[in-house]
């Protein structure tokens, strides 16, 4: 009887190579790329800050764009009521130096007074200090001094102005026992000329 041959299975050949531990494999090493573990120089990444630059300074340029046209709008607005104010200003000193005199400085207050009138009214002004006041005053020895109450802008142009003036006038002379008080609204014309307000018309209301 012929003893069967054991059966055996054939040997198994391992390739080092090829034999893989559990967990990820590791990436294979690249010639000319960076290792696996290096991120990639990320070329848009890089540009990202330049384009951030180039949409601020195209909102600075927007901006200063919009603030000129804005400063542009303004002087108009701006000269204008600041001439209002210097019309405002010029009428309450004008009033003081046109309705006060004192007997004892006539030509004085007079030249002062012209200073700040024009045209026809400084021909009017004149006229009626120099016939009247000053052949009055020093016979009684008055003294008129002139203040104003308040006053208001009625029309205002960037050379041409009319403002509503309340002028409180005391008055003593050696007619009156005590000292007199006069008011007065008035509408006052002014012009300005250069950087001066003067006055060129007076109208009683």
């Amino acid at each position: 009887m012929t003893t069967p041959t054991p059966l055996t299975e054939p040997a198994m050949s391992i390739d080092p190579t090829t034999v893989h531990l559990a967990g990820p494999a590791p990436a294979p090493a690249s010639p000319t790329g960076p290792p696996a573990d290096v991120p990639a120089y990320d070329v848009g990444r890089q540009r990202l800050p330049a384009q951030v630059l180039l949409v601020a300074l195209g909102l600075v340029v927007l901006l200063l764009g919009a603030l000129a046209g804005y400063l542009g709008t303004r002087p108009a607005g701006n000269s204008l009521e600041q001439h209002r104010r210097d019309a405002l200003t010029a009428a309450r000193s004008s009033s003081r130096l046109v309705f006060s005199y004192d007997y004892r400085h006539l030509a004085k207050d007079f030249a002062a007074a012209q200073a700040v009138t024009t045209g026809a009214f400084r021909t009017e002004y004149a006229a009626t200090t120099g016939k009247l006041v000053s052949d009055v005053a020093p016979r009684y020895q008055a003294v008129v001094v002139a203040d104003v109450s308040n006053a208001a802008i009625e029309s205002a142009t960037a050379d041409r102005a009319v403002v509503l003036v309340f002028v409180n006038q005391q008055s003593t002379s050696t007619v009156t026992k005590a000292a007199k008080l006069t008011q007065s609204r008035l509408e006052m014309t002014l012009v300005r000329i250069g950087s001066s307000w003067l006055v060129s018309g007076v109208k009683a209301l």
